[in-house]
């Protein structure tokens, strides 16, 4: 090691969504350990959010408002989100043609029943909640509600990339 570079060692607890983590992060771990031997990772992958006061966390990324005041947080990106559904269920049961048209269909939630705040076609706004009566699917892995949802059995609300406009 030559002057000038700081070695890092040690634990970093870090905490981020399974589905995130899987598709941006995994392809990232072989080049991180290797240029950082003396870190070990401790990594805590799930949808569902931890307290990260008692988690022990030293970094969180998480798609959601921060409940704790006294932690710091940056926003990283907009989470844009559209509702899906596959071909096969809309020829099934109809395309839905307002926000409360959901109301007689099939959803899938993603670790709550939060009301979610949308934007239609002809950017036209609206708030989407799932119902309990129409909600009997409650997952907390993002890959997992994308796979069923394109498997025909459910509408869910799945994260978008604005740039791309592709769902991930």
């Amino acid at each position: 090691m030559g002057f000038g570079r700081a070695l890092a060692t040690g634990v970093l607890r870090f905490t981020a969504p399974a589905s995130f983590a899987q598709l941006y992060m995994t392809p990232l771990l072989p080049d991180l350990l290797s240029l950082h031997p003396g870190v070990t990772l401790g990594l805590r992958l799930s949808d569902k959010s931890f307290d990260l006061i008692e988690g022990n966390f030293d970094l969180a990324l998480r798609n959601s408002t921060r409940s704790d005041s006294s932690l710091k947080a940056r926003k990283l990106a907009e989470d844009h989100r559209v509702l899906c559904a596959a071909p096969e269920y809309l020829a099934r049961y109809g395309v839905p043609e307002s926000p409360e048209d959901p109301d007689r269909h099939h959803l899938i939630a993603l670790g709550d029943r939060m009301t979610r705040h949308m934007i239609g076609p002809n950017c036209l706004e609206a708030l989407f909640e799932t119902p309990a009566n129409t909600c009997r699917l409650m997952l907390d892995d993002g890959l997992t509600q994308r796979a069923v949802t394109r498997s025909g059995a459910r509408i869910s609300a799945l994260g978008r990339n604005p740039s791309t406009k592709k769902t991930t």
